[in-house]
């Protein structure tokens, strides 16, 4: 049997939450579109930690880091939004939930 995490969570195989988050980069790089008309500093960064549920929803939005711009923030929020549900997690992920990190810049989404 795993270990629960504080919080209850089973800790999961490393690789295969890997995986599963490199699907989730996947899927918010296809949603991820800034505006047009609006030239944005390269430099804006916000960092983004989401817990997601075993059936793909996303069950908390975290900022770990504000961009220094709040229409930034609010696209990246709307962003994993429209990107939800994720997908289910896979059968041998025997997890309820996973936490996963990402960050968006107007070059696009990467994952920590």
């Amino acid at each position: 049997d795993r270990p629960q995490t504080a919080t209850g969570q089973q800790e999961g195989n490393p690789v295969l939450v890997q995986m599963y988050g490199e699907q989730i980069a996947t899927r918010l790089r296809n949603y991820w579109k800034l505006p047009e008309g609006r030239s944005w500093d390269p430099s804006v960064l916000a960092d983004v930690r989401l817990t997601i549920n075993s059936d793909g929803t996303v069950a908390r939005i975290i900022f770990n880091r504000h961009s220094s711009d709040p229409l930034f923030d609010q696209l990246v929020e709307s962003t994993i939004r429209q990107a939800s549900p994720m997908p289910r997690f896979p059968a041998v992920m025997q997890q309820n939930s996973v936490q996963l990190g990402f960050t968006f810049d107007p070059g696009g989404v990467g994952k920590q």
